[in-house]
């Protein structure tokens, strides 16, 4: 369970547990008489030696969570291969010295994807787990209607009922988001992404021209990376290897287009023609210097110990790059580079401006049209475009609502942290105002250590730092209530998501009936690796004795 692996196999000897126990027969020699008996060994058994497994994880997270008080649900959905679908839900808390955790507390088979099937399966598992509503201060979701709607949404249905849980749309899906937009509005960027996605699915699925592909690469650039598949949300990869493999994929598309004469054949005398082309290079560059450093935002988001000041941050970091690229200087730099290293390429053609069209006559007002003077006067505005749409994209899409409170608690704390006056804001209800404001007061003779407070994670270090002291801790009690609170809010469902990795793996093509018991307790036990030590072996006994007869039965031997 711990390395996701399957229990049993076409039969029970051939099962990994089966052959497992063999191989320890060899230094155990009670084991062969065990194995020969082919006691406690029936699917029901390791089914239920599984649930005690994952219910004693459980138990052990849950008992961190409800120490650390509050915490915040992220979830998402997705469907297996058994066509079953499936709704993650983790909970991200914070550790006594502020460190963040998220941890995936199972699936939850649901008939539907309903607002309201998903908020009563929230519901239902925070009763089983313990963890009462009141205590949640946060959620995390995608921006789906089901999840985001304002009426019938998962997020606004929970907030409703318990104002505190901020309801909160996945910033990594609204940078995914913002490129899928500029992909679809920009007229170089969507053709060169079309281009990326017909190549791929010319070449990758298809075993004869890769290898005419994997050929002509090992005579041409062997150093260059392979191909790789236009991911939905990480495209630059799949730019970079087209870029670096241009000269090799020229000529495996001639080749394929000057053999053949199927429909595969056109395809690639098509694009080979496109590839030759100067203006579908540019396009190219232009998508890999956005993606570029969309791709550095991205990975930021999704990590879990970023919070939302963090997450502002390199939002802040990324768009102050755009702006950076958005001068004359800047475009002649990178027209420069795109025109010196497309003539490092042979086969691309010059730069050329394209043909005059004739205005249609009912579209003919008398002015006369705009007139290029040079294919870089051409470019340059489509290059601005794409610059000013993206940086909008960003403003509209991370300027949500929800964190507005969190962005009054960050001025909050580092405001007052620098000695200037303050005041609590208030939408701060949950906590001792008076004594919050007091010792807001107190911070700076805390900070002493730092010049200038910058940033939340001063505030941190110089709590942790005191963790031995309990006189200084509980004198800001109020303030690290408000920290944690703070830092408990997530920003991204990337966790979530992430557990759908443990799903594919588990259930797999020749697992695809494994119960939704035995799938949470492999996938617990497979995640949460770090906790299968923790098991506490008088709460296995416990539950070995006080079930039914007849687990005492199956299980006595081992009682």
């Amino acid at each position: 369970m711990r390395q996701g692996l399957a229990v049993r196999g076409h039969n029970e000897e051939e099962g990994n547990l089966f052959q497992l126990l063999k191989i320890r027969s060899k230094d155990v020699p009670e084991l062969d008489t065990y194995i020969k008996a082919n006691k406690y060994m029936s699917p029901g058994i390791q089914n239920e030696m599984i649930s005690l497994f994952s219910n004693s994880i459980l138990r052990s997270i849950m008992s961190d969570i409800k120490a650390a008080k509050w915490f915040s649900v992220i979830g998402d959905e997705t469907n297996d291969i058994s066509n079953k679908e499936q709704f993650n839900i983790s909970i991200r808390w914070v550790a006594n010295d502020f460190f963040v955790h998220e941890d995936p507390v199972g699936f939850v088979n649901v008939p539907d994807i309903q607002g309201q099937t998903l908020y009563l399966a929230i519901k239902d598992v925070l009763i089983r787990l313990t963890l009462p509503l009141s205590d949640c201060r946060g959620q995390a979701y995608d921006g789906a209607q089901n999840m985001q709607g304002k009426v019938k949404g998962v997020g606004p249905r929970l907030a409703k009922e318990y104002p505190p849980a901020i309801a909160v749309h996945s910033l990594a899906h609204c940078l995914n988001l913002c490129l899928q937009d500029i992909a679809r509005s920009s007229k170089p960027v969507r053709d060169a992404m079309d281009l990326v996605f017909e190549i791929m699915q010319l070449i990758k699925f298809s075993p004869k021209r890769d290898h005419l592909f994997q050929q002509i690469k090992l005579d041409e650039t062997p150093e260059a990376p392979g191909l790789r598949l236009l991911c939905p949300t990480r495209w630059i990869r799949s730019l970079d290897s087209v870029l670096r493999n241009y000269s090799t994929l020229i000529h495996t598309l001639e080749h394929i287009s000057t053999t053949g004469y199927d429909e595969y054949s056109r395809r690639a005398g098509g694009q080979h023609t496109l590839m030759d082309k100067f203006s579908t290079f540019f396009g190219l560059k232009l998508a890999q210097l956005l993606f570029g450093a969309s791709e550095q935002l991205s990975c930021t988001l999704q990590s879990k110990q970023t919070s939302a000041q963090d997450a502002f941050r390199a939002a802040n970091l990324a768009k102050a790059f755009y702006n950076r690229q958005r001068t004359d200087e800047a475009f002649e730099n990178f027209y420069s580079s795109v025109l010196r290293e497309a003539q490092g390429h042979e086969e691309i053609e010059e730069p050329v401006l394209p043909r005059k069209r004739k205005v249609p006559r009912r579209l003919d007002d008398g002015a006369a049209g705009h007139v290029y003077e040079s294919p870089k006067d051409y470019f340059q505005p489509q290059y601005f475009d794409v610059i000013d749409k993206i940086m909008v994209e960003l403003d509209d899409r991370f300027n949500q609502p929800s964190f507005r409170l969190v962005q009054k608690i960050e001025e909050m704390f580092i405001t007052a942290a620098n000695g200037e006056k303050v005041a609590v804001p208030e939408e701060i209800v949950q906590l001792n105002i008076d004594r919050l404001s007091l010792q807001l007061k107190m911070l700076p003779d805390l900070m002493q250590g730092f010049k200038q407070v910058t940033s939340i994670d001063n505030l941190c270090a110089a709590l942790v730092e005191n963790k031995s002291n309990n006189v200084v801790r509980s004198m800001f009690s109020e303030v690290e209530k408000m920290l944690h609170i703070y830092l408990t809010i997530p920003v991204t469902p990337s966790t979530s998501e992430r557990s759908f990795s443990a799903l594919r793996r588990l259930k797999t093509y020749l697992r695809s009936t494994m119960t939704q018991k035995r799938l949470n307790g492999v996938m617990l036990c497979s995640v949460n690796k770090d906790r299968l030590d923790l098991v506490d072996l008088k709460d296995v006994a416990i539950a070995f004795t006080e079930g039914h007869e007849t687990r005492q039965q199956y299980f006595g031997t081992i009682h």
